[in-house]
């Protein structure tokens, strides 16, 4: 049986009836950071000294948001743009 995302509607504060105690504030920050390590993966030349520790501290912050109680769509997205930093930055997980 094929895993489906529903998406819920949400209220004006970013909170969902449908989630309740989930933490959906964290999905647009987490969707930047997906579109930023897409564009490193398409174009791998424009991966510098300079951006590395930019990607540092989005590192450190996707460990931040990932601790917090958030949906398993948004974990997902965090956890394998962490896998990909890890590689990039020479990290090791264990």
């Amino acid at each position: 049986m094929a895993n489906k995302e529903f998406y819920f509607k949400r209220n004006i504060d970013g909170t969902s009836d449908a989630f309740q105690g989930r933490d959906l504030s964290f999905d647009k920050e987490v969707g930047r950071y997906q579109i930023m390590a897409q564009h490193y993966r398409n174009h791998p030349s424009r991966f510098t000294e300079e951006n590395k520790k930019n990607l540092e501290k989005v590192f450190l912050r996707l460990l931040f948001i990932i601790k917090k109680d958030v949906p398993i769509k948004t974990e997902k997205s965090c956890l394998s743009i962490l896998n990909y930093l890890s590689t990039k930055l020479d990290f090791k997980i264990d």
